[in-house]
């Protein structure tokens, strides 16, 4: 494997990283703008019940981790 290719557990190098990293709120925020326009019933045009469990599903995850950036969020976040 070439060295300079980051794994998933390897940190990027600090050339590659943003000025501000996104929280967990949002990035939940720009998901769930995407689902509402992604899971949309094709005739009606209205959103999907995906979207009433897309959400569901994130709540929690808002509730816990929302100000932690997204760039640090993992297991050992999540296991603390």
């Amino acid at each position: 494997m070439n060295a300079s290719v980051p794994t998933p557990r390897q940190p990027r190098p600090a050339a590659e990283t943003t000025k501000r990293d996104i929280t967990i709120a949002e990035l939940v925020l720009k998901f769930m703008e995407h689902a509402n326009t992604y899971y949309v019933d094709p005739i009606t045009k209205i959103a999907t019940n995906e979207v009433i469990a897309c959400r569901a599903a994130l709540r929690p995850l808002c509730r816990m981790y929302a100000d932690i950036p997204a760039s640090e969020f993992g297991g050992a976040v999540v296991f603390q």
